[in-house]
């Protein structure tokens, strides 16, 4: 079980799941079952409420933007309220699936996050670091090779978060203007 209140900063990638939230070889083989297969997983280590409300909720925006990405990964999301924890799950496949809607590459892994609906800041910078993970070949190499979830996750453990930039409210919006600071002259 994650710890919740007594957590220190996340820093990694690997904050956000453990090894048995890691499957280094998926037993399905289409994308909706490769997701029913990563939700029980997340399910059952306690990491969601209701399963099929999350499974549901996934596959609905999958069908309608699949989150497939050209270098073989798929990033699908729900988010939902009363989720203990932003965490994902890792699955690779040892052969590659046609994502939902998508043409380009095929999917070898998937990385199913569980977003709890007040930590969409938080999952962006997730997401971020993932991006800069998928562009180091280095480390994308070692996720590949990896045979098991302890060196899956010592391969996320190398991904630092980027840093979150705390929101500007010192200004109101209307000197601030809405893309920055206004163009008026201010009064004196």
């Amino acid at each position: 079980m994650f710890p919740f209140s007594s957590s220190p900063p996340a820093k990694t990638l690997a904050d956000f799941t453990r090894p048995d939230l890691v499957i280094p070889e998926l037993k399905s083989r289409t994308p909706s079952s490769v997701i029913a297969e990563l939700c029980l997983l997340l399910r059952r280590q306690a990491c969601l409420n209701d399963g099929t409300a999350f499974y549901d909720a996934v596959l609905a925006r999958e069908f309608l933007s699949p989150t497939s990405l050209p270098c073989g990964w798929a990033m699908p999301h729900g988010r939902l309220k009363g989720l203990p924890r932003l965490c994902f799950a890792l699955g690779r496949l040892a052969q590659p699936v046609h994502w939902l809607g998508y043409s380009g590459s095929p999917v070898r892994l998937l990385l199913l996050f569980a977003v709890p609906e007040d930590e969409a800041r938080n999952y962006l910078n997730l997401i971020a670091a993932v991006a800069r993970l998928s562009q180091d070949s280095v480390l994308v190499k070692q996720l590949n090779s990896a045979t098991d979830a302890a060196g899956i996750i010592h391969v996320l453990q190398q991904v630092p978060l980027p840093a979150v930039q705390p929101a500007r409210v010192s200004e109101p919006a209307t000197k601030r203007g809405i893309f920055g600071p206004s163009l008026l002259p201010r009064s004196s």
